[in-house]
């Protein structure tokens, strides 16, 4: 359970609880949902995705980042 898109895990009564966000265009406009996988004694476990609520519904959503960027205006000539 390495690698460079493993960024969050932290062991849980000995298991391992991995938060995984994606995209997916299951609602029609692509929108994140995120699910959870669980390493416990080698046996690999895996639930429901569950929608990430606060969305605006008619944009898509690609990329899972919770961060304040700061995006230049496009200069059109």
């Amino acid at each position: 359970m390495t690698g460079q898109m493993v960024t969050r895990r932290w062991p849980a009564n000995g298991k391992f609880v991995l938060l995984l966000t994606f995209s997916s265009q299951r609602t029609g406009t692509p929108q994140l949902f995120v699910t959870a996988v669980v390493v416990d004694a080698g046996t690999i476990s895996t639930y429901p995705a569950l929608y990430l609520w606060n969305q605006p519904p008619d944009e898509g959503n690609h990329t899972p980042s919770w961060d304040n960027y700061q995006i230049p205006p496009i200069i059109v000539p």
